[in-house]
């Protein structure tokens, strides 16, 4: 499998074919004031143009998720427990330094220490999403994720936590 250099793959030219297509659609969504979608096509433009895939991990409640991509990344970033924890997406991808970084259902986008993640994410650190978190995204060197994959874990299928959709 070929690994991407992921300060290469920020810089490494758009897709042809793909991203032209996503920019001119931005553009015209703002335009006509669609200000999400406009987001949305931006956000994938620059997902396309960096090379990253996302892989979600995708099961019903208490079957080991986060802890899957726990031994995956090589660290546990994400909360685990005996009931079911998580709450909201947590998106995990490449960064060095670590850090990470929260998406709020308004918009708005914050920095938090890793080590915080469960502070958002996990039902009891935020019950019932009372901080209004679309998701958290956490930055890892983690060689798995250096080609450009990132792994997303998802509140369990049959989760009684409703998950923040952003409609």
């Amino acid at each position: 499998m070929r690994r991407l250099d992921p300060e290469r793959a920020k810089s490494a030219p758009a897709t042809p074919g793909v991203s032209d297509p996503l920019e001119k659609l931005a553009r015209v969504a703002a335009e006509v004031g669609a200000h999400r979608l406009r987001q949305e096509a931006l956000a994938l433009s620059e997902r396309v143009a960096a090379g990253q895939f996302y892989v979600a991990c995708v099961g019903q409640f208490k079957r080991g998720k986060s802890t899957l991509l726990n031994a995956l990344v090589g660290q546990s970033v994400l909360p685990t427990g005996v009931i079911p924890v998580t709450a909201t997406p947590t998106i995990l991808r490449y960064g060095d330094p670590p850090s990470a970084r929260v998406r709020y259902a308004s918009g708005e986008i914050g920095t938090i220490d890793v080590h915080a993640v469960a502070q958002y994410v996990a039902e009891d650190g935020n019950p019932d999403n009372g901080k209004g978190v679309e998701a958290v995204e956490v930055l890892l060197p983690s060689p798995l994720l250096s080609s450009g994959m990132c792994l997303v874990d998802t509140p369990g299928l049959g989760s009684v936590f409703r998950v923040a959709t952003g409609s």
